[in-house]
Protein backbone atom coordinates (compact mmCIF):
# COMPACT_ATOMS: atom_id res chain seq x y z
CA UNK A 1 0.00 0.00 0.00
CA UNK A 2 1.22 3.50 -0.83
CA UNK A 3 1.70 5.70 2.23
CA UNK A 4 -0.63 8.52 1.18
CA UNK A 5 -2.59 9.89 4.14
CA UNK A 6 -5.59 12.22 4.06
CA UNK A 7 -7.69 13.72 6.85
CA UNK A 8 -11.06 15.41 7.26
CA UNK A 9 -12.79 16.81 10.33
CA UNK A 10 -16.44 17.11 11.32
CA UNK A 11 -18.24 18.43 14.44
CA UNK A 12 -20.74 16.32 16.37
CA UNK A 13 -23.31 17.92 18.66
CA UNK A 14 -26.34 16.07 20.04
CA UNK A 15 -27.47 15.09 16.54
CA UNK A 16 -25.70 15.98 13.32
CA UNK A 17 -25.71 14.52 9.83
CA UNK A 18 -22.97 15.41 7.39
CA UNK A 19 -23.86 16.12 3.80
CA UNK A 20 -23.16 13.18 1.54
CA UNK A 21 -20.85 13.78 -1.40
CA UNK A 22 -20.20 11.95 -4.64
CA UNK A 23 -18.19 8.78 -4.35
CA UNK A 24 -15.58 7.29 -6.64
CA UNK A 25 -16.61 5.24 -9.68
CA UNK A 26 -14.49 2.69 -11.51
CA UNK A 27 -13.03 4.49 -14.51
CA UNK A 28 -11.78 1.29 -16.12
CA UNK A 29 -14.00 -0.38 -18.68
CA UNK A 30 -14.20 -4.16 -18.51
CA UNK A 31 -12.13 -4.31 -15.33
CA UNK A 32 -13.14 -7.95 -14.85
CA UNK A 33 -12.21 -8.96 -18.43
CA UNK A 34 -15.65 -10.48 -18.97
CA UNK A 35 -16.14 -8.78 -22.32
CA UNK A 36 -13.92 -9.77 -25.23
CA UNK A 37 -13.26 -12.12 -28.11
CA UNK A 38 -11.38 -15.29 -27.25
CA UNK A 39 -8.04 -14.21 -25.73
CA UNK A 40 -8.55 -10.48 -26.39
CA UNK A 41 -10.21 -8.35 -23.70
CA UNK A 42 -12.34 -5.43 -24.82
CA UNK A 43 -11.04 -1.94 -23.90
CA UNK A 44 -7.55 -3.25 -22.99
CA UNK A 45 -4.33 -3.10 -25.02
CA UNK A 46 -2.36 -6.33 -24.63
CA UNK A 47 1.19 -7.24 -25.59
CA UNK A 48 3.55 -10.14 -25.08
CA UNK A 49 1.96 -13.17 -23.46
CA UNK A 50 -1.03 -11.46 -21.87
CA UNK A 51 -4.28 -13.24 -22.69
CA UNK A 52 -7.87 -13.39 -21.53
CA UNK A 53 -8.71 -16.85 -20.22
CA UNK A 54 -11.30 -18.64 -18.11
CA UNK A 55 -8.75 -20.29 -15.81
CA UNK A 56 -7.56 -16.85 -14.67
CA UNK A 57 -10.94 -15.79 -13.24
CA UNK A 58 -11.28 -14.78 -9.61
CA UNK A 59 -14.96 -13.93 -10.11
CA UNK A 60 -17.11 -14.23 -13.19
CA UNK A 61 -15.95 -16.30 -16.14
CA UNK A 62 -12.74 -14.59 -17.28
CA UNK A 63 -9.51 -13.10 -16.02
CA UNK A 64 -6.12 -12.25 -17.48
CA UNK A 65 -3.12 -14.59 -17.51
CA UNK A 66 0.42 -13.30 -18.15
CA UNK A 67 3.79 -15.00 -18.49
CA UNK A 68 7.19 -14.32 -20.00
CA UNK A 69 8.20 -14.05 -23.65
CA UNK A 70 11.41 -16.09 -23.27
CA UNK A 71 13.44 -13.41 -25.08
CA UNK A 72 16.44 -11.57 -23.62
CA UNK A 73 17.44 -11.27 -20.00
CA UNK A 74 14.41 -9.13 -19.09
CA UNK A 75 11.11 -8.89 -20.96
CA UNK A 76 7.53 -7.85 -20.26
CA UNK A 77 4.00 -8.95 -20.96
CA UNK A 78 1.20 -6.58 -20.02
CA UNK A 79 -2.29 -5.25 -20.50
CA UNK A 80 -3.09 -1.56 -20.09
CA UNK A 81 -5.90 0.94 -20.37
CA UNK A 82 -5.72 4.74 -20.70
CA UNK A 83 -8.10 7.19 -19.00
CA UNK A 84 -8.14 10.99 -19.46
CA UNK A 85 -6.68 12.81 -16.44
CA UNK A 86 -5.62 16.25 -15.31
CA UNK A 87 -2.85 17.46 -13.04
CA UNK A 88 -3.65 17.25 -9.35
CA UNK A 89 -6.21 14.46 -9.55
CA UNK A 90 -5.65 11.82 -6.89
CA UNK A 91 -6.01 8.29 -8.27
CA UNK A 92 -6.41 4.99 -6.45
CA UNK A 93 -6.03 1.76 -8.42
CA UNK A 94 -6.57 -1.83 -7.32
CA UNK A 95 -6.32 -5.31 -8.81
CA UNK A 96 -6.25 -8.87 -7.55
CA UNK A 97 -3.30 -11.02 -8.62
CA UNK A 98 -2.42 -14.68 -8.02
CA UNK A 99 -0.04 -17.46 -8.97
CA UNK A 100 -0.78 -21.17 -8.88
CA UNK A 101 0.94 -24.15 -7.33
CA UNK A 102 1.19 -25.92 -10.69
CA UNK A 103 2.68 -22.90 -12.51
CA UNK A 104 4.22 -20.81 -9.74
CA UNK A 105 5.90 -17.58 -10.77
CA UNK A 106 9.67 -17.98 -11.15
CA UNK A 107 12.17 -16.82 -8.55
CA UNK A 108 13.42 -13.88 -10.64
CA UNK A 109 10.02 -12.81 -11.99
CA UNK A 110 7.36 -10.43 -10.69
CA UNK A 111 3.83 -9.33 -11.53
CA UNK A 112 2.37 -6.02 -10.45
CA UNK A 113 -0.02 -3.13 -10.95
CA UNK A 114 1.39 0.24 -11.99
CA UNK A 115 0.00 3.72 -12.70
CA UNK A 116 1.76 5.72 -15.41
CA UNK A 117 1.18 9.35 -16.38
CA UNK A 118 1.59 10.94 -19.83
CA UNK A 119 1.13 14.37 -21.39
CA UNK A 120 -0.87 15.21 -24.50
CA UNK A 121 2.12 14.29 -26.68
CA UNK A 122 2.31 10.87 -24.96
CA UNK A 123 5.55 11.82 -23.25
CA UNK A 124 6.10 9.80 -20.08
CA UNK A 125 5.79 11.89 -16.89
CA UNK A 126 6.26 9.30 -14.15
CA UNK A 127 4.88 6.12 -12.64
CA UNK A 128 4.05 4.46 -9.32
CA UNK A 129 4.09 0.65 -8.93
CA UNK A 130 2.33 -1.44 -6.32
CA UNK A 131 4.39 -1.89 -3.17
CA UNK A 132 3.66 -5.64 -2.97
CA UNK A 133 4.56 -7.26 -6.31
CA UNK A 134 3.69 -10.90 -6.81
CA UNK A 135 6.88 -12.98 -6.54
CA UNK A 136 7.92 -16.56 -5.87
CA UNK A 137 7.70 -15.70 -2.15
CA UNK A 138 3.97 -14.92 -2.46
CA UNK A 139 1.49 -17.57 -1.33
CA UNK A 140 0.22 -19.80 -4.13
CA UNK A 141 -3.44 -20.28 -5.05
CA UNK A 142 -4.27 -17.07 -3.16
CA UNK A 143 -5.70 -13.87 -4.60
CA UNK A 144 -3.68 -10.88 -3.35
CA UNK A 145 -4.95 -7.30 -3.47
CA UNK A 146 -2.50 -4.80 -4.94
CA UNK A 147 -3.12 -1.06 -4.64
CA UNK A 148 -1.51 2.09 -6.00
CA UNK A 149 -2.23 5.68 -4.94
CA UNK A 150 -0.79 8.56 -6.96
CA UNK A 151 -1.41 12.21 -7.78
CA UNK A 152 -1.26 13.20 -11.43
CA UNK A 153 1.77 15.47 -12.04
CA UNK A 154 1.83 18.73 -13.99
CA UNK A 155 0.86 18.50 -17.66
CA UNK A 156 -0.91 15.15 -17.27
CA UNK A 157 -3.31 14.33 -20.10
CA UNK A 158 -4.02 10.69 -19.30
CA UNK A 159 -3.27 8.00 -16.74
CA UNK A 160 -2.42 4.47 -17.79
CA UNK A 161 -3.34 1.50 -15.60
CA UNK A 162 -0.90 -1.29 -16.42
CA UNK A 163 -0.89 -4.93 -15.32
CA UNK A 164 2.66 -6.21 -15.84
CA UNK A 165 4.51 -9.51 -15.82
CA UNK A 166 8.30 -9.12 -15.73
CA UNK A 167 10.38 -12.14 -16.74
CA UNK A 168 14.07 -12.23 -15.84
CA UNK A 169 16.75 -14.74 -16.77
CA UNK A 170 14.35 -17.17 -18.42
CA UNK A 171 12.37 -17.96 -15.28
CA UNK A 172 9.01 -19.66 -15.80
CA UNK A 173 5.62 -19.44 -14.16
CA UNK A 174 2.58 -17.24 -14.71
CA UNK A 175 0.34 -14.72 -12.96
CA UNK A 176 -3.40 -14.13 -13.01
CA UNK A 177 -5.08 -10.71 -12.81
CA UNK A 178 -8.76 -9.94 -12.22
CA UNK A 179 -11.14 -7.22 -10.99
CA UNK A 180 -9.06 -4.16 -11.84
CA UNK A 181 -10.30 -0.76 -10.70
CA UNK A 182 -9.25 2.89 -11.05
CA UNK A 183 -10.94 5.72 -9.18
CA UNK A 184 -10.49 9.41 -8.66
CA UNK A 185 -10.63 9.62 -4.88
CA UNK A 186 -13.28 12.12 -3.77
CA UNK A 187 -12.67 14.48 -0.88
CA UNK A 188 -12.50 12.46 2.28
CA UNK A 189 -15.51 13.10 4.50
CA UNK A 190 -17.73 11.63 7.15
CA UNK A 191 -21.01 10.80 5.46
CA UNK A 192 -23.26 10.52 8.48
CA UNK A 193 -23.13 11.10 12.22
CA UNK A 194 -25.88 10.35 14.73
CA UNK A 195 -26.30 9.96 18.47
CA UNK A 196 -28.05 6.78 19.67
CA UNK A 197 -29.81 6.83 23.07
CA UNK A 198 -27.59 9.73 24.12
CA UNK A 199 -24.73 7.31 24.84
CA UNK A 200 -23.18 6.38 21.51
CA UNK A 201 -22.10 8.26 18.41
CA UNK A 202 -22.37 6.32 15.17
CA UNK A 203 -19.97 7.61 12.52
CA UNK A 204 -20.52 6.56 8.90
CA UNK A 205 -18.24 7.03 5.91
CA UNK A 206 -17.78 5.70 2.39
CA UNK A 207 -14.76 3.44 1.98
CA UNK A 208 -12.53 2.31 -0.85
CA UNK A 209 -11.44 -1.31 -1.12
CA UNK A 210 -7.78 -1.49 -0.14
CA UNK A 211 -7.69 1.76 1.85
CA UNK A 212 -7.25 1.76 5.64
CA UNK A 213 -9.22 4.19 7.80
CA UNK A 214 -8.97 5.67 11.30
CA UNK A 215 -11.51 7.67 13.29
CA UNK A 216 -10.27 10.09 15.99
CA UNK A 217 -12.23 12.15 18.52
CA UNK A 218 -11.86 15.01 20.98
CA UNK A 219 -14.17 17.14 23.10
CA UNK A 220 -13.04 20.61 22.04
CA UNK A 221 -12.48 21.66 18.44
CA UNK A 222 -10.17 24.54 19.39
CA UNK A 223 -7.83 22.68 21.72
CA UNK A 224 -6.87 19.32 23.10
CA UNK A 225 -5.35 16.21 21.60
CA UNK A 226 -7.09 13.84 19.23
CA UNK A 227 -7.57 10.34 20.61
CA UNK A 228 -7.93 7.29 18.42
CA UNK A 229 -11.47 5.93 18.49
CA UNK A 230 -11.03 3.11 15.97
CA UNK A 231 -7.97 2.34 13.83
CA UNK A 232 -6.93 -0.11 11.12
CA UNK A 233 -10.38 -0.17 9.53
CA UNK A 234 -10.01 -2.04 6.24
CA UNK A 235 -12.07 -0.46 3.49
CA UNK A 236 -14.60 -2.69 1.76
CA UNK A 237 -15.78 -0.43 -1.04
CA UNK A 238 -19.05 0.08 0.86
CA UNK A 239 -20.37 2.54 3.47
CA UNK A 240 -18.95 1.66 6.89
CA UNK A 241 -19.87 2.64 10.46
CA UNK A 242 -18.07 2.75 13.80
CA UNK A 243 -19.61 3.38 17.22
CA UNK A 244 -18.03 5.49 19.95
CA UNK A 245 -19.31 5.91 23.50
CA UNK A 246 -20.22 9.38 24.79
CA UNK A 247 -19.94 10.37 28.44
CA UNK A 248 -23.23 11.26 30.22
CA UNK A 249 -24.06 14.94 29.86
CA UNK A 250 -21.50 15.54 27.14
CA UNK A 251 -22.68 18.38 24.91
CA UNK A 252 -20.42 17.98 21.90
CA UNK A 253 -17.79 15.77 20.40
CA UNK A 254 -15.58 16.29 17.38
CA UNK A 255 -14.54 13.56 14.97
CA UNK A 256 -11.76 13.28 12.43
CA UNK A 257 -11.54 10.71 9.65
CA UNK A 258 -8.19 9.70 8.19
CA UNK A 259 -7.28 7.30 5.41
CA UNK A 260 -4.09 5.66 4.24
CA UNK A 261 -3.94 4.58 0.61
Amino acid sequence: MSRVIRLCTIVAASVLVASAGSFGQNLLLNGGFESGTDTTADNWSQFGNATRETRAAMTGSYGLIEFGNWTGNTNYSAAYQDVPATAGQFFFATVYVATTNYDQIGSANSAFLKLEFYNVSTNFLGSVPAANPLTSASPVDTWILQTVAATAPSNTAFVRTTLIFEQDNGQGGSAYFDNASLQVVPELQIKSLSIVDGTNAVVGFDSLLGAVYQVDARDDMASGSWSVTTSNISGTGQTMQITNGIAPGQQAQFYRLGATY
